[in-house]
């Protein structure tokens, strides 16, 4: 099952997180990761940049569809098969 919230600024991504306390503090993965997308007027550039300049022709997209900030696991596709 995949739940889609809509946030209201980066705070809003603290009460998300597995163990907020532990997590949300400046310069942590995800507080930054919230204040980037958030300030971001679409995907963010250093985002986009990495998907306009991959060097394999799949990973280079022109619209993206779905993002995760956080998913649980220790490769990419269990990550997915969590996230399903």
């Amino acid at each position: 099952m995949i739940l889609i919230i809509p946030t209201h600024g980066p705070d809003a991504w603290k009460h998300l997180l597995a163990e907020p306390e532990k997590h949300w503090r400046q310069g942590f993965s995800a507080m930054s990761t919230a204040f980037s997308w958030e300030g971001a007027d679409g995907i963010p550039k250093e985002i986009e940049s990495l998907f306009a300049h991959a060097d394999e022709p799949a990973i280079r997209i022109d619209e993206l569809l779905e993002a995760y900030p956080d998913i649980k696991g220790d490769n990419i596709s269990e990550s997915l098969r969590y996230a399903a």
